[in-house]
């Protein structure tokens, strides 16, 4: 289960929609930074993320019933890769109390990996 963030994954649009119409109907919801539309040639299938600016506006919108041009859409959270990261590794760096309780400012960073899921995957198995 992915946590509650500010951003949205869009299923099920109808494959005649732009950015601006999807934005047009999820500003209802709050200020939205962003939005990307994603369409598969093969099928005609039509998905998008939107990153509002905050999880509040996420939220409202998640928790609504959508309905663009009769279509009803589907809406889960996601946590987008890091845009000008090359690797799947995220790195946190660790903050110690020293014994005269300063803090150690040079303490390694502890990489954690992820995976990479693509949207269809996350669409497809979010009812399970």
């Amino acid at each position: 289960m992915v946590r509650v963030t500010r951003y949205l994954l869009i299923g099920n649009l109808p494959s005649n929609l732009n950015e601006e119409k999807i934005l047009g109907h999820f500003q209802q919801y709050g200020k939205v930074q962003s939005v990307k539309l994603t369409r598969e040639n093969s099928n005609n299938d039509c998905s998008a993320t939107i990153a509002f600016n905050d999880i509040k506006s996420a939220s409202k919108a998640h928790s609504a019933e959508n309905i663009i041009e009769e279509c009803k859409l589907e809406t889960n959270y996601f946590e987008p890769p890091h845009a000008n990261s090359t690797s799947s590794a995220i790195y946190i760096h660790h903050s110690e109390p020293t014994n005269n309780n300063q803090n150690v400012q040079n303490q390694p960073s502890t990489p954690i990996r992820s995976s990479v899921v693509s949207s269809r995957h996350l669409l497809t198995n979010s009812n399970r």
